[in-house]
C-alpha cells in the first residue's frame, strides 16, 4: 500500500462520517482493542519516520486484528459509508447520477447562505435521494441557527434533558454496562482471592499475592478491583499501585472516583510517579462528606492534599 498523508486520510473519514450518520460501530473485545490501538500506533510513528515498510506491515496487521477497530480502517484507507466500510477511492455503489448533482449543484448556486436558504437546500436534496448533501446542508443550517430543532432531529439527534444526542451516545452507557457487568462477574472472584491472600501476607518482607495484583495490567479488571478491593487499607494500596501502572484512562477515572469518595489514605495520598517535580502541590478533591459546601480544597486547609 502507498503511504499517504494522514491528514487526507482522517480529513476524507471526517468528511464521509459527518454526512454519513452511520448506525452503533460493534462493540469490540479489550484485548483485541489493545492490540489493534498498539499496532496503528506502531504504523503512525513508522510513517512519521518515513518508513514505509513497516507503517504498511503495522496498519496491514491492526487491520487483521481488529478488522471492525475504526482507527485500523482509516488508517488502511477506509471510510465508513452507509453500514460498510469502502475504500476512500472507490465510489459507493449508491451514487447519485452525473444529472441528478448538476441539477443540485444549479439549485445551490441559486439559493443563498441563509438558513431559509439552507432548509430549502436540504429540503430539495432529500426529495431528490441527496442524502449526503441533505446532511450536509442541514448542518450548514445549524452552524447559521443553531437553534433549529426541526434539523437536529432531522440528523438523527435526540434531546435529552436539554441535550441533543445521537442514537449511538444513548446506546453506548447501556452497552457499556453490560460489559462492565460481565467484567465485573469474571474478574472479582480472582480479585477477591488475591485480595485475602494479600492482606494475610501483609508485613511480611515478601508478598506474592500483592505482586500477582500488581502484574494485572488488563483494563477490563478496573470495574471489579473498585468493587472488591476498595474497603480494605490495605488491598487498596495494592489496588492503587496496579491503577496507577496501567496506562489507560480507565484506570485514571478510577482512581479519581476513590480519591473522592473514598476514605482510604491510600488513596487520598496518592500521587502519580509522572507529575512534575517542579509542581510543588497536587490537591484532590475533598471527601463526600464535604463535597457539598467547597468543590475544591486548599493545599494548607485541607488533609487531602498530597505534597510532592
Amino acid at each position: 500500500m502507498e503511504a499517504r498523508p494522514l491528514t487526507l486520510i482522517l480529513g476524507m473519514t471526517l468528511a464521509v462520517s459527518i454526512a454519513d450518520g452511520a448506525g452503533a460501530a460493534p462493540q469490540i473485545e479489550p484485548k483485541i482493542r489493545s492490540a489493534a490501538e498498539a499496532l496503528v500506533a506502531k504504523g503512525l510513528r513508522a510513517e512519521i519516520n518515513g518508513n514505509t515498510t513497516q507503517r504498511t506491515d503495522a496498519l496491514a496487521s491492526a487491520l487483521s486484528v481488529g478488522p471492525d477497530y475504526a482507527p485500523a480502517r482509516w488508517a488502511n484507507g477506509f471510510v465508513h459509508y452507509g453500514k460498510t466500510w469502502t475504500r476512500y477511492d472507490e465510489p459507493p455503489s449508491s451514487s447519485p447520477s452525473q444529472e441528478t448533482l448538476a441539477l443540485y449543484r444549479l439549485q445551490r448556486d441559486q439559493h443563498p447562505d441563509t438558513a431559509q436558504g439552507q432548509l430549502d437546500l436540504a429540503d430539495w436534496c432529500r426529495h431528490h435521494g441527496l442524502k449526503e448533501q441533505e446532511r450536509a446542508h442541514l448542518l450548514r443550517l445549524l452552524q447559521l441557527d443553531p437553534n433549529q430543532s426541526l434539523a437536529k432531529r432531522r440528523l438523527g439527534l435526540i434531546p435529552v434533558d436539554g441535550v441533543w444526542m445521537t442514537s449511538d451516545q444513548l446506546r453506548a452507557p447501556r452497552a457499556r454496562g453490560k460489559q462492565e457487568a460481565l467484567e465485573l462477574n469474571r474478574w472479582a472472584p480472582k480479585l477477591r482471592r488475591l485480595g485475602q491472600e494479600v492482606v494475610k501476607q501483609s508485613g511480611k518482607p515478601q508478598n506474592s499475592a500483592a505482586e500477582q495484583l500488581k502484574a494485572i495490567r488488563d483494563p477490563s479488571a478496573i470495574p471489579a478491583m473498585e468493587a472488591v478491593l476498595s474497603s480494605n487499607h490495605v488491598t487498596a494500596l495494592a489496588a492503587v499501585e496496579t491503577l496507577s501502572r496501567m496506562r489507560v484512562p480507565e484506570a485514571a477515572l478510577a482512581l479519581a472516583r476513590q480519591a473522592v469518595f473514598n476514605e482510604s489514605p491510600a488513596y487520598r495520598n496518592w500521587l502519580p510517579k509522572s507529575s512534575s517535580r517542579s509542581q510543588k502541590t497536587v490537591t484532590f478533591p475533598p471527601c463526600s462528606r464535604r463535597w457539598s459546601r467547597r468543590r475544591w480544597c486548599r493545599p494548607r486547609a485541607c488533609p487531602a492534599s498530597a505534597r510532592a
